[in-house]
């Protein structure tokens, strides 16, 4: 396992994309529990909304989305991965991801600009992917709703190269879609809490894509 807060270049691998990733940064979110991870995130919280550490992952204890921007130098093609590492107790709607291209507006869910890629508990063999556009804290849905079997360890990634953007589940591409609105920002994480609040994100990774 490696420690939250380090940050370093790994040699670049190449993802079941083909595209050649080059990490920037990782973060097993290991934490005090309650607290956000502000070492390597910037939260762009707003009222009752903010990623929050859980026992050695993240988590958003409250109702609305919340979105944690990584800290760091990033190139405008990027990426993230992150492990889904619990599920919401038989409570639907709750939701753990990743971001891609997010500014820096820091008044949570009412203003976020960037890219949502989530995985939604709809309780098993019913959870969902999906991904999103985000202006202004409005959500609009790009390509279709992916439905597949998640389990505790499986990995979300989101790609966006240019204006192509690609979402991974366990290193297989499962949507693929090409949009314009944002051509730079940084990658993060994002969750919600509609139900028991028990989905959890663990080991993420951040970085460039070429």
């Amino acid at each position: 396992m490696f420690s939250a807060g380090l940050a370093f270049l790994a040699p670049p691998v190449v993802a079941g994309s083909g595209n050649t990733r080059t990490q920037v940064l990782t973060d097993n979110f290991t934490g005090t529990a309650g607290t956000f991870p502000s070492t390597n995130f910037t939260n762009l919280n707003g009222t009752n909304g903010e990623i929050r550490y859980d026992v050695n992952n993240f988590v958003n204890p409250f109702g609305n989305p919340a979105d944690a921007r990584a800290i760091g130098t990033f190139s405008n093609d990027q990426y993230f991965s992150v492990v889904v590492n619990g599920f919401s107790a038989g409570n639907v709607n709750d939701i753990i991801g990743g971001c891609l291209r997010l500014g820096t507006t820091t008044v949570g869910g009412t203003g976020v600009n960037g890219y949502r890629v989530k995985v939604t508990d709809g309780g098993v063999g019913a959870r969902t992917t999906q991904l999103f556009k985000v202006v202004n804290g409005v959500e609009t849905q790009l390509g279709a709703t992916i439905t597949s079997a998640w389990a505790i360890g499986d990995t979300i990634e989101g790609e966006v190269k240019g204006t192509a953007i690609k979402i991974l589940r366990n290193g297989a591409v499962i949507l693929s879609v090409t949009d314009s609105t944002f051509s730079t920002g940084n990658p993060g994480v994002t969750a919600t809490q509609a139900g028991s609040g028990t989905m959890r994100g663990d080991d993420g990774f951040f970085g460039n894509i070429t």
